[in-house]
């Protein structure tokens, strides 16, 4: 069975601009902080982490696409999904497995009756697969990809004030755009 992982391939761009853009106004709050005084510092626990949790959704043209994974090392476990499909990703030790959907099977143009084989169970992907998936979802590549020094001094010079939000519950730094 072919599932295709390069739907994932902008994911890193897109978290790296989510960074930044992460919402727009006219004038930040109170308490915000410039990115130029906070980004160093947000480089420098990327750096040092030795585990990540990514949540979110994001719109690229019609697909809505959410991510919510636990990444250590080149291990990963958590959901993709796009539009209303939605899959189970466990990576661990070179070893990939997905739990898939009917929804995601149907997306996939795969018959129908092949659910009931793979619908709910952990499959193992082919070593090409689980590679791209290692690759594109690991510490170093967010390392390489979004807190490289390039993309955070361009972070830093962005004009965006951080200020400290509530999203979905969590806590987390909001960067605003505009003075």
């Amino acid at each position: 069975m072919g599932v295709r992982i390069a739907r994932w391939a902008g994911l890193s761009a897109v978290l790296a601009a989510g960074l930044v853009l992460s919402a727009c106004a006219s004038h930040p709050p109170p308490g915000s902080k410039p990115a130029a005084q906070v980004v160093p510092a947000l480089q420098a626990a990327a750096n040092s982490a030795g585990s990540v949790h990514v949540a979110g959704t994001f719109k690229q043209g019609k697909t809505t696409t959410t991510v919510d994974v636990s990444i250590r090392g080149n291990s990963v476990a958590g959901y993709l999904g796009s539009s209303a499909t939605r899959f189970y990703l466990l990576s661990l030790n070179g070893d990939s497995f997905v739990k898939l959907n009917a929804a995601f099977l149907r997306t996939e143009n795969a018959p129908a009756s092949l659910c009931a084989e793979v619908c709910g169970k952990y499959v193992e992907l082919p070593i090409g697969s689980a590679i791209a998936i290692t690759d594109l979802l690991s510490m170093p590549q967010l390392d390489n990809e979004i807190f490289s020094t390039k993309n955070m001094t361009a972070a830093a010079r962005s004009g965006c004030a951080f200020s400290p939000a509530t999203v979905n519950g969590q806590s987390v730094l909001q960067c605003r755009q505009g003075a």
